[in-house]
């Protein structure tokens, strides 16, 4: 079978950049970064990866992410 993108669920995630940090504690430059701050790095490199640059990752326009609708219990014959 042959699928195409109009197959493709629009929620399917895609990977577009990746990063690693990580530490070594007999490292020389080993500098005892938090496991925060491991993750803020590998999430700069991941966005250093994609060849974005900061503040324009959506070429300068915002998206609004669509809400499911919020059907009422009661009109559906449910129950909360």
């Amino acid at each position: 079978m042959t699928y195409t993108l109009d197959d493709l669920d629009p929620r399917t995630p895609v990977l577009v950049g990746g990063g690693q940090s990580a530490e070594q504690l007999n490292a020389p430059d080993y500098r005892a970064l938090s496991p925060v701050e491991l993750a803020a790095e590998a999430a700069q490199r991941a966005l250093a990866d994609t060849g974005s640059r900061p503040g324009r990752s959506s070429g300068g326009r915002r998206y609004r992410r669509r809400r499911p609708p919020v059907r009422d219990v009661d009109a559906a014959g449910g129950s909360p």
